[in-house]
């Protein structure tokens, strides 16, 4: 018997911003439709097999944050999983190196950012190589980009950077059932996006805008792992597309082409001089890469809060609510007070409705920052100012 997935779980299955490549979102709504399971669906995941010292991560099928539905029907991978994997294989003397072994159209934004981050930083203490063996493509290629170097097999393929969701309007067909779907909700936006009426031209602003914040972490962190600019991500890295082994490898997608043999004997090289002191204690900038990574993470932060002020405005509202108002200026009253312990935060004259988090778009980027130019910036948030 066909198993059915309600029309909701449907409409919020394609809703949510998907790093994922769009055919296998065309699998996960057919089946959402008809609850007929594709022939790939349910496998098993698979187990590391570690290779002498190098610890193997395999990242097969599609990501998810945690294990659910999805993953059940269609095989694949948690960012849980992926993460406690790695976190042991850090910790662990016996492994020097990590490979990812990625066979994966991509998946859910959930918690990819900061798994990208924890690997990143982990390059500081172990050799990571990434191998798409043979797809990884937009949420996996988020996580490979940031390893050491990444190989791709001969027929593999690499890219898809970009973020999307889709809205179904069913009120056609409900209309054309005799179906008239009443909806009964508490707060304004509640019911945004919903299937029973077209996309309001407010639930489209807000759609674009998630789709959008992590497209900047998307490109962000790609920019990092790979030592380029966001403009580059941008404009070189298949806008979108997947690429083929030879055209990654020449638009810098990729290091090289190879088998996941090769992916084992590039882990095998020692870790560049400067990742250790002589005496194999950390130096002072491997224990500042964590608190580094945060700070690099505020970038998207502040992005992301711009855009909800310009809606939260258009709206006629406060920029943030009165919590989120409290929790930006305790954090910038404990960071003041370490910069500057002789003030004392109590005595802080009240700040306007904006915190800091929160500035115009026209000030100067932070050096800490140097991904996004100020062009760019100004580009960014113009599309938000029409």
């Amino acid at each position: 018997m066909a198993r059915t997935v309600p029309a909701l779980t449907l409409d919020g299955l394609a809703a949510a911003p998907w790093a994922l490549e769009r055919a296998v979102l065309a699998e996960l709504v057919k089946y959402a439709q008809s609850g007929e399971q594709p022939q790939a669906a349910a496998r098993p995941p698979q187990a590391a097999a570690n290779r002498g010292a190098i610890a193997v991560i395999p990242i097969r099928g599609v990501i998810e944050h945690r294990s659910s539905w999805l993953l059940d029907l269609f095989g694949g991978t948690s960012v849980e999983d992926i993460r406690g994997q790695l976190r042991q294989a850090v910790a662990d003397p016996q492994f020097s190196a990590i490979v990812l072994d990625i066979d994966s159209p991509g998946g859910g934004v959930a918690g990819v950012t900061e798994l990208a981050a924890e690997i990143r930083a982990a390059r500081a203490s172990k050799r990571i190589v990434a191998v798409a063996n043979t797809t990884a493509a937009s949420a996996a290629y988020w996580l490979a980009s940031q390893a050491h170097q990444i190989l791709v097999t001969p027929s593999g393929q690499v890219g898809s950077v970009g973020i999307y969701a889709v809205h179904f309007d069913a009120s056609g067909a409900y209309a054309a059932q005799g179906v008239v779907p009443t909806i009964i909700s508490a707060g304004e936006r509640k019911a945004d996006g919903n299937e029973f009426e077209p996309l309001s031209d407010e639930a489209r602003t807000e759609m674009q805008a998630r789709v959008d914040a992590f497209y900047v972490s998307f490109v962000n962190d790609v920019a990092k792992g790979r030592g380029v600019t966001a403009a580059k991500v941008r404009d070189d890295y298949g806008q979108g597309a997947v690429m083929l082994a030879p055209a990654a490898l020449a638009a810098g997608l990729a290091d090289g082409i190879g088998t996941l043999e090769q992916a084992y004997k590039l882990a095998a090289q020692p870790l560049p001089a400067n990742a250790r002191a002589e005496d194999g204690s950390p130096t002072p900038e491997e224990v500042d890469l964590p608190f580094r990574v945060q700070i690099e993470q505020a970038e998207g932060l502040i992005e992301f809060a711009t855009v909800r002020k310009v809606i939260r405005e258009r709206d006629g509202r406060r920029p943030f609510s009165e919590p989120i108002e409290a929790s930006l200026r305790s954090i910038r009253d404990a960071l003041s007070a370490l910069i500057d312990p002789v003030a004392d935060p109590t005595s802080a004259t009240p700040e306007p409705a904006v915190p800091p988090a929160a500035a115009a778009p026209s000030t100067p980027a932070s050096p800490a920052f140097p991904v996004r130019s100020e062009q760019e910036r100004l580009e960014f948030w113009k599309r938000y100012a029409q």
